[in-house]
């Protein structure tokens, strides 16, 4: 108990601390690519946010790793996209079930900046945990399958390489 409310406070302080940093250290750059992640809509708000975070570095770490050049910022639901593509994903599930096996499943599609919308469809990710405490790790293994699994099926739609931002 004392353990844990001593890893959250020391938690609490390096927010406090980072994020004045990071607010000073962002740029004007325009995005390459903007990215709207909602649900699922059985969490409570803080809940739901925090899984739009995390899930949202996932994304950008496997982006990356697959050659994604530019900016990736993350849109908050009431927040007005810039003139830059939008990825919105509509996330269905991102959980253990009761076999100790993580479902991402979720639905994607991309905004250009014309205006028109490519709807990519449902993309999944799963991952076995190992034990208890590796629900953790399971998790972000299902995002990263199905964070790579929406890069390549973006790309069978677009094989040209229209889109600058998942080029």
């Amino acid at each position: 108990m004392k353990t844990n409310l001593i890893r959250s406070l020391t938690a609490a302080v390096f927010t406090l601390i980072a994020v004045p940093f990071t607010w000073a250290g962002s740029s004007t750059e325009t995005p390459a690519l903007q990215v709207r992640i909602t649900g699922p809509n059985n969490l409570d708000p803080l809940q739901q946010d925090d899984s739009a975070d995390a899930l949202f570095v996932q994304l950008q770490d496997v982006f990356r790793r697959r050659g994604v050049e530019g900016k990736i910022t993350q849109l908050d639901d009431n927040e007005k996209p810039v003139e830059a593509p939008v990825l919105t994903l509509n996330v269905i599930e991102w959980k253990p079930d009761r076999a100790g096996i993580v479902n991402l499943r979720f639905f994607a599609k991309v905004t250009e900046t014309d205006g028109t919308e490519v709807d990519i469809g449902s993309i999944t990710g799963t991952s076995v945990t190992l034990g208890v405490r590796g629900s953790g790790d399971a998790m972000e293994r299902a995002a990263t399958e199905a964070f790579r699994s929406l890069h390549e099926r973006y790309h069978r739609m677009h094989p040209s390489g229209d889109s600058v931002a998942l080029n």
